[in-house]
């Protein structure tokens, strides 16, 4: 499926290819490889990490005050977890973030950029990320956003 106008009443003419989101373990395998190898690659998983958390910080200091009540309030994201991931010390699943960005009513480009750098992308294909996007665009709440989900055959993900 291409690139689609995010319309929720008509959700139903859309067919997707998977219905909720797959969050992927992330592989710690390690290779040797020459220092001029080293530079043609790609950043590492460590990398947009370090720039995904350095992004989350900026955006919980911005929109939340550096208060992890309001992360829990705002987001539904528990705040030991929340602490973890922004010390390092977990990462963060896709359903997370779509929480995060939900809560904090992103834009569709900021969501998109944020999945990029947790290698979990957006997917035109699935019906979460749809329903997601649907959210992003209305500035819909985490309620509205849970029932969009709930109604359409998503799992729920409601203080998870």
């Amino acid at each position: 499926m291409k690139k689609i106008e995010f319309i929720k009443d008509n959700i139903e003419k859309y067919e997707f290819s998977t219905i909720d989101p797959v969050d992927y373990a992330q592989n710690k395998a390690k290779y040797r490889v020459s220092e001029a190898d080293l530079k043609s690659m790609p950043d590492s998983d460590e990398q947009k990490q370090a720039e995904l958390r350095e992004i989350i910080i900026e955006l919980f200091e911005d929109k939340l005050g550096g208060s992890y009540m309001k992360v829990q309030e705002y987001c539904d994201i528990g705040r030991t977890a929340f602490s973890k991931y922004i010390h390092g010390k977990n990462g963060i699943g896709k359903i997370s973030l779509t929480k995060l960005a939900v809560g904090l009513k992103l834009s569709q480009e900021q969501y998109e950029n944020l999945l990029s750098l947790n290698s979990t992308p957006f997917d035109y294909e699935c019906r979460f990320d749809f329903i997601a996007a649907c959210a992003l665009r209305d500035h819909d709440g985490l309620e509205t956003f849970y029932e969009d989900l709930r109604k359409n055959g998503c799992k729920d993900i409601e203080s998870l």
